[in-house]
């Protein structure tokens, strides 16, 4: 966060210094209309400056809203007449039954590992010979009814 802070304060100070010799030499420049020109692309430059430090941090912080923002610019229709096809939308559709697609796989993949783990578990619970792993002993099941006595007491 540190970084962060000192980055923008880099950026504030050298566009302040910029924005300082414009104002120090706006005499040099004529008329008035060449220094608004010149104040008018500084800001232009400092906003683009700001934008990509901006999107930098937020591709570190968030990814995942870095990605919908590109998603969003490479998929949305550049002109107003789509004729026949929305190929924006058919691949968006594309994109969500393959997540889908593999989102059933990866449950088909965990629930097939879950079931043979509890399989392997029962088989070796049959092989053990007990009657029941879930039984406490004896002594144990003593210490625990004498200390739930005195804590109600």
């Amino acid at each position: 966060m540190a970084d962060k802070l000192k980055e923008l304060d880099e950026l504030h100070k050298r566009f302040y210094a910029l924005y300082g010799e414009l104002h120090n030499n706006g005499e040099l420049l004529g008329d008035a209309k060449t220094y608004k020109i010149f104040a008018q692309n500084l800001l232009k430059q400092y906003e683009t400056e700001y934008e990509l430090l901006n999107t930098r941090f937020e591709t570190d912080e968030n990814p995942e809203l870095y990605r919908a923002r590109l998603r969003h610019a490479v998929l949305s229709p550049r002109n107003r007449f789509i004729f026949f096809r929305n190929r924006a939308k058919k691949q968006i559709d594309d994109e969500v039954l393959t997540e889908l697609e593999e989102y059933f796989v990866n449950c088909a993949d965990a629930l097939n590992k879950r079931t043979a783990a509890l399989n392997r578990l029962i088989e070796a619970l049959d092989n053990s010979g007990q009657d029941s792993v879930f039984d406490e002993p004896t002594e144990n099941a003593d210490a625990v009814g004498q200390a739930e006595q005195s804590f109600n007491r």
